[in-house]
């Protein structure tokens, strides 16, 4: 697959989250449990998720990963318990579309990061992704369409 990756400026975004470590091969069983979760959180704050869902890799190993995954919120928010109030974006970032099934969000991944290394660019923090199509909406996973962003210095 190829990918157009371009610059983009990200806007601060406040966010509401949980934050997990996953073998990498069950972050979509992470994530399906994550965001209703989420959701049901938002919800009983009276609060509205201003975006669809994100999932951050804060840190990534060959086996496992330590992911926030969640949804953005209009404004800062009081959070308890294992939630957690996160401000990500402001900033500048490599950023591509992917579509298609999250098995193969990974080529997009490292299609960014081969463009960085090859432009001289220097990552600043954690990529992230936006699942702008809802899978329970569109079952189809050739309709899946996901924000790759990868934040720059």
């Amino acid at each position: 697959m190829s990918y157009e990756i371009e610059i983009r400026y990200v806007p601060l975004t406040h966010a509401v989250c949980l934050e997990t470590n996953t073998p990498t091969d069950k972050i979509g069983d992470a994530l399906a449990e994550i965001f209703p979760r989420v959701s049901q959180f938002l919800v009983a704050k009276h609060q509205r998720p201003a975006g669809p869902p994100f999932a951050r890799y804060v840190a990534w190993c060959d086996e496992t990963c330590d992911i926030q995954a969640g949804f953005p919120i209009a404004g800062e928010m009081a959070v308890s318990g294992d939630f957690k109030y996160i401000e990500m974006g402001e900033c500048e970032a490599a950023y591509t579309i992917h579509r298609g099934s999250y098995d193969e969000l990974a080529t997009a991944h490292q299609a960014i990061k081969e463009w960085i290394e090859h432009c001289g660019q220097e990552v600043s923090g954690p990529p992230w992704e936006v699942y702008v199509t809802d899978p329970g909406e569109h079952p189809d996973p050739n309709e899946w369409v996901t924000a790759v962003y990868w934040p720059l210095e």
